[in-house]
């Protein structure tokens, strides 16, 4: 057993040729930063520095 991380998992389904994973891995790694972008901001709205 491996732990396999999500750029790891993307980058070996490509050169294996898997792309419909490679894509949805893709995807799933886009989500996860555009939802800590907007958390981030929203956590950051009232703070002034």
């Amino acid at each position: 057993m491996y732990t396999e991380t999500l750029p790891i998992a993307l980058f070996l389904n490509i050169s294996y040729g898997n792309l419909p994973v490679a894509i949805t891995a893709g995807v799933v790694l886009i989500i996860i930063s555009l939802l800590s972008i907007l958390i981030f901001e929203c956590m950051n709205r009232d703070v002034f520095v």
